[in-house]
């Protein structure tokens, strides 16, 4: 009784969705289809030799070396069989979402901007017109050459001294 509206999805962008697919084709398909090919040779390869009586314990030695090996080799390749379907699957899922909470924290950033610099305009415009009054103020003044060994508001609060104070 209580059905829930489908979440609208925003469309995917066909520019970047093409592009996707192309790296795709380059970066996942291309190298798998290559690393096959070149595998398939190489069994073709080893297989066309000469059957002497050594060959022939070498590969019976070899199959029974290789058996282990095999066997956990099939059971990693089950495990990533699983991890490549369930991701796969995500992949199906989440990037309108992720797209969704990108916007979402999008929003947040530029409404948090705009209190953080609502906050500040009041002092901003304070200082301002402080700036303002003394600059005015100022405007009519001479300001007095700098002695040396005079300390100034531009000297940040440390005073100099002149060389005869040194000694």
């Amino acid at each position: 009784m209580d059905e829930k509206k489908p979440f609208p999805l925003p469309p995917r962008n066909p520019h970047t969705h093409a592009n996707h697919r192309r790296e795709v084709l380059l970066q996942v398909t291309l190298p798998l289809l290559i690393t096959i090919l070149l595998l398939v040779a190489a069994v073709l390869g080893v297989n066309l030799g000469d059957n002497t009586q050594v060959h022939r314990w070498a590969n019976a030695s070899l199959i029974l070396l290789l058996i282990p090996v095999l066997f956990f080799s099939l059971l990693f390749l089950a495990i990533l069989a699983m991890l490549v379907y369930a991701i796969s699957r995500l992949l199906g899922i989440l990037p309108p979402y992720a797209r969704l909470t990108q916007d979402l924290f999008s929003q947040m950033e530029f409404k948090v901007k705009k209190a953080a610099d609502a906050a500040v305009e009041p002092a901003l415009r304070l200082h301002a017109a402080k700036a303002g009054w003394q600059a005015f103020t100022r405007r009519g003044q001479k300001t007095p050459p700098r002695q040396p060994g005079v300390a100034t508001t531009a000297d940040s609060g440390l005073a100099r001294t002149s060389p005869s104070q040194e000694e």
